[in-house]
């Protein structure tokens, strides 16, 4: 635990993003996560992070493993978002 919270935790939560850059890409750059992971810490990053850089963000079926819980669903959803 302490390597993760150390060493890829606190790096990936203190990062500062240029949103400034990535409202230049919105038009390219979809977020996505997976419904099964509402309220949780990925969801709400991917969420949030459309929602200041104007992008898009697309909600898949199942959770952090939903490509290979819901195969033809996600993929079906990928298709809709692509």
């Amino acid at each position: 635990m302490d390597i993760f919270l150390g060493h890829v935790l606190r790096p990936f939560t203190s990062h500062a993003l240029d949103l400034d850059a990535l409202k230049g890409l919105s038009s390219r750059l979809t977020l996505g996560a997976g419904s099964d992971s509402r309220g949780q810490l990925p969801y709400r990053t991917a969420s949030l992070l459309a929602e200041l850089s104007g992008s898009d963000f697309v909600e898949f079926p199942g959770g952090h493993l939903g490509v290979l819980q819901h195969p033809v669903a996600f993929a079906d959803r990928l298709t809709e978002a692509l």
